[in-house]
């Protein structure tokens, strides 16, 4: 599920509310999607608060990788401990599928080439907006991003990125 942030501008204190959007996906390896993060970003083409692709390091999905693997084998051993490990249906399926996922998205990681974009206007001349550090800009002074939670949202995106975060449909 998505979420949404307040952003206050100082000086001044105006505040608005940034909602993230769901449903975006990268095509992939044939007509295969993944989907695409996205998180605020500063975008100096746009000259405003917007949304930009979150491009996870492969150091990163290692790690979610190397904690699911141990997750989903603490499963299987607890499984085959109580007698309820069956072939039919692993205890740890629901890892094993995230797992495939991750093995996707990394492999689509380790061959992503193109910096992160505005999912606006596409332009790669971005900053992120982090939680923890205020962002400074001359156009709007300096922006500070704030967790407000995630939501439900009522619709979703259908847009489709290539592989290199261009806008396909």
């Amino acid at each position: 599920m998505p979420l949404f942030y307040t952003i206050t501008y100082q000086p001044g204190g105006q505040t608005e509310k940034f909602y993230g959007t769901a449903g975006r996906r990268y095509r992939v390896a044939g007509d295969d999607l993944i989907d695409l993060h996205s998180h605020p970003v500063w975008c100096f083409r746009c000259g405003k608060v917007t949304e930009g692709e979150r491009i996870e390091s492969v150091r990163e999905l290692d790690e979610k990788i190397k904690n699911l693997e141990r997750l989903a084998g603490e499963i299987r051993a607890e499984a085959r401990a109580e007698g309820r490990f069956t072939h039919d249906e692993p205890a740890d399926h629901v890892q094993q599928s995230d797992l495939a996922h991750l093995g996707q998205r990394r492999r689509w990681r380790v061959a992503r080439q193109s910096p992160p974009r505005c999912l606006s206007c596409g332009s790669t001349h971005i900053e992120e907006l982090r939680l923890d550090a205020p962002f400074s800009c001359l156009t709007s002074g300096t922006i500070h991003l704030s967790l407000i939670g995630i939501y439900d949202p009522t619709s979703e995106s259908r847009e489709i990125f290539s592989a290199e975060g261009e806008l396909l449909a």
